[in-house]
C-alpha cells in the first residue's frame, strides 16, 4: 500500500479502523477488525467465517488490515508480527493444522504465552499498548474464530 488512503478494491470500508488505530483506541480497533473481516465476506456482526474462508482470506484485505495495525502501533501489533513470533519460536506453520481439529499443541501454547493470550476470555486481553506484549493484538481472530482462527497464521499472504 502506497499511502494511508489505499484500500483493496472491495467495498469494505477501512476508514473507521484507521481512525480508531490512529487514536490509539485498541479495544475498539480490535473489534472493528473483526467487523472488517466479516464484511470482506459480506457478513454482519455476530456471523461466523467458515474455515475455508479464513484459509483463503483475500491477501489484499489481510495486508491492508495488517499495515494499519503495524503503522499505528509502531510495529508492535499486527498479523504479520504475530506470524513472525510464531515462526521465530521455531514452529512450523504446517503444525498449525493440529489446532484446526481442536487439539492444542505445545507449539500453540508457547505462542499463546509469548503474545500474552493465556487468559480465560476475550475480555481479558490487554488493550494498553504500554502493557501489552508484542503481537498481543489484534486478538479478535483467535478469540472470535477460535478453532478456525489458526488458519490465519498459515496464510501465505502474511
Amino acid at each position: 500500500m502506497s499511502n494511508d488512503n489505499y484500500y483493496p478494491r472491495h467495498s469494505v470500508d477501512y476508514s473507521k479502523l484507521q481512525q480508531l488505530l490512529s487514536e490509539g483506541k485498541w479495544r475498539e480497533a480490535d473489534y472493528q477488525t473483526y467487523l472488517v473481516m466479516l464484511a470482506v465476506f459480506g457478513r454482519k456482526e455476530g456471523d461466523w467465517i467458515r474455515p475455508e474462508e479464513i484459509k483463503n482470506f483475500p491477501t489484499s484485505d489481510l495486508l491492508a488490515i495488517d499495515k494499519l495495525w503495524r503503522k499505528y502501533s509502531s510495529d508492535k501489533f499486527g498479523f504479520s508480527i504475530q506470524k513472525k513470533i510464531y515462526i521465530d519460536n521455531k514452529q512450523s506453520v504446517e503444525k498449525l493444522s493440529i489446532q484446526d481439529s481442536g487439539i492444542i499443541s505445545n507449539e500453540s501454547v508457547e505462542f499463546v504465552k509469548r503474545v500474552g493470550w493465556q487468559m480465560d476470555s476475550y475480555k481479558d486481553l490487554i488493550f494498553d499498548i504500554t502493557q501489552a506484549p508484542k503481537g498481543h493484538l489484534p486478538g479478535c481472530w483467535a478469540f472470535r474464530f477460535f478453532g478456525f482462527g489458526w488458519y490465519l497464521m498459515s496464510h501465505k499472504g502474511i
